[in-house]
């Protein structure tokens, strides 16, 4: 399936991955080595132009979550490969990634459980920028709440005293600390009530379009869309018997996200 997503994909994307695979260990022997293998993603690829949408879309546990985070480079592919504008960044050190990885950042799925509750919203959006070396970056924290539709006022509450929607606001606030060109979107809504979706979802529009930053949006329900490169996801529960990669019938709540086809239309990134 690689070879032939290659040959459709000469143009040069922004995000292109080909062929991810991630199996997580699900037992070992007596000496620590693995016997039996999770599949939680078997040969993911996807390609996505600059300032587009990826959308993977998939029931509970069949590894959106794992997909964003090998972009991220939180969990570190089984296999396959990630090109981020042409650079195989897989082949590189921890040191060497370092440059990429921090042109992409991550939005949450549970805005609360993702956020520090011991600090307050401020501090919880300099975080990022305070972890680089800039000491006084106030006066870019109130111009990035500005950018996400927060109140100045709110610069000291703290988690705890803010709705789902501004705490999801102040999450974007954060990763747009760094000024990304990729944000990876877990489910950024699917904790929200349906009348915060909508805000988040045209705020993350507004913002795509003001800075020209690409997207991947992960999501459970499929939306309406005239503009997106989708990602979509099937079960498939298999058995191996090799003994040098063994495997267990995979349970039903890590279905894993295989046979990944991609297409692109036109228009915007969201209804």
């Amino acid at each position: 399936m690689t070879e032939q997503f290659q040959a459709k994909t000469d143009e040069n994307y922004f995000l292109k991955a080909e062929g991810l695979t991630m199996h997580f260990p699900a037992a070992s022997d007596a000496l620590g080595r693995p016997t039996s293998w999770i599949h939680a993603a078997d040969d993911v690829s996807f390609a996505v132009p600059k300032g587009k949408t990826l959308g993977v879309v998939g029931e509970s546990g069949c590894g959106k979550s794992t997909v964003g985070k090998m972009l991220l480079d939180i969990y570190r592919p089984t296999g396959g490969k990630i090109f981020y504008e042409g650079k195989d960044i897989t082949a590189l050190s921890p040191k060497e990634r370092r440059p990429y990885v921090k042109k992409m950042q991550l939005v949450w799925q549970d805005p609360y459980s993702s956020l520090d509750p011991r600090l307050r919203a401020g501090d919880i959006i300099a975080e990022p920028l305070r972890a680089q070396g800039h000491r006084d970056c106030e006066d870019r924290v109130l111009e990035l709440m500005d950018t996400v539709g927060l109140a100045e006022r709110l610069i000291n509450s703290y988690p705890h005293e803010l709705d789902g929607g501004r705490r999801q606001r102040i999450g974007i606030a954060r990763a747009l600390a760094m000024e990304p060109k990729l944000i990876v979107c877990d489910e950024p809504v699917s904790a929200l009530d349906v009348s915060i979706q909508a805000q988040i979802l045209n705020l993350l529009k507004e913002l795509q379009q003001k800075m020209g930053m690409t997207l991947a949006l992960s999501t459970i329900s499929p939306m309406r869309s005239r503009s997106c490169i989708w990602a979509r996801s099937w079960k498939k529960h298999r058995q191996r018997s090799s003994s040098q990669t063994p495997s267990i019938r995979t349970p039903r709540r890590f279905c894993p996200l295989s046979r990944s086809r991609t297409f692109t239309t036109s228009a915007s990134a969201f209804p």
